[in-house]
């Protein structure tokens, strides 16, 4: 008898437990992010800062939400995401060549000595390599230091040799006359040091045409069926021409979009479409949807052409 009792409760007492936790951690989350949008998102890019694909995600949806994204800054990030007034503030643990350890070398110097300044006063009072310096340029750490990113650079380069005492010596830290970098590098060295776009996004300016000729993104594709056609619109970001077993020329690539990144598979004529078109430009995809053996939703991408 209470053999055929278990049995009976196991075929809906797991599954009835489990939907009342769930039920109430989802209250309690969509409960925070109505009433705290930006401290629940803080949080949330902070627990996922080890995964890129989850944190481009998250970013997109605090556009959306309207929470502006701030890049780092030597002066008030912490290690993590943390709010601000209606808005997020990158942390500097998450800048790449920066790291852990570096960010807190920061945060202590910032607790011992107070703000910096300008910039020879940071490097005083860090103790921070040439890499690490860079990423910061890059990433706009050292933006409030009152320098451009380029001056800083241009700093950086005329120090030689790249030790920590050569970054700390004794002459003072003279800016240089050199012109600011191009509007579209700027964001190139964001994404490079960040792996996301912060200040500006090389598609902003071109959202109400992709809105107009796409019917998907690099999000929604995950949740359509196998060969489903999709038009996607992004940056060529990589792509790699291939020879397979048979002599047959194919290329696989990935479309970056303002919600994430999309694989990309060429085979046959389609390749040739894909001839002369440089990474970074921004393209037009029509295709289907591949997914084979549980692996990651790919696009067999059919035409192409540049989004100008």
């Amino acid at each position: 008898m209470r053999s055929s009792i278990i049995t009976e409760f196991a075929g809906y007492g797991f599954n009835k437990s489990h939907s009342c936790a769930y039920a109430l951690l989802a209250y309690q989350t969509a409960y925070l992010k109505a009433h705290y949008p930006v401290e629940y998102m803080a949080a949330v890019l902070t627990c996922e800062v080890d995964n890129r694909d989850k944190l481009a995600l998250y970013l997109h949806e605090c556009r959306e939400m309207g929470v502006q994204m701030f890049p780092p800054d030597v002066n008030c990030s912490g290690l993590g995401f943390q709010p601000e007034t209606h808005s997020i503030r990158f942390g500097l643990g998450s800048i790449k060549k920066v790291g852990e350890s570096a960010a807190q070398s920061i945060l202590a110097a910032r607790q011992q000595h107070g703000r910096s300044s300008n910039l020879e006063q940071f490097c005083r009072g860090t103790h921070l390599n040439r890499s690490v310096l860079e990423s910061l340029i890059k990433s706009g750490s050292l933006d409030s230091l009152g320098w451009t990113r380029a001056q800083m650079m241009a700093g950086l380069a005329a120090r030689r040799g790249g030790s920590k005492a050569s970054l700390k010596q004794l002459q003072p830290w003279t800016p240089q006359a050199v012109p600011e970098w191009p509007q579209a590098e700027r964001p190139a060295g964001e994404k490079e040091v960040l792996g996301f776009y912060v200040t500006g996004h090389p598609l902003d300016g071109l959202r109400s045409q992709i809105a107009k000729l796409t019917n998907n993104n690099s999000t929604s594709v995950h949740q359509l069926s196998n060969y489903s056609r999709v038009t996607l619109a992004g940056l060529l970001t990589q792509f790699k021409a291939c020879i397979s077993r048979k002599n047959n020329v194919w290329a696989k690539g990935v479309l970056e979009d303002l919600h994430g990144s999309a694989d990309l598979l060429v085979f046959g004529d389609a390749v040739q479409q894909f001839k002369g078109i440089n990474p970074g430009t921004a393209i037009v995809v029509r295709g289907t949807i591949l997914q084979e053996g549980g692996q990651q939703v790919k696009v067999v991408a059919k035409e192409v052409r540049e989004l100008t």
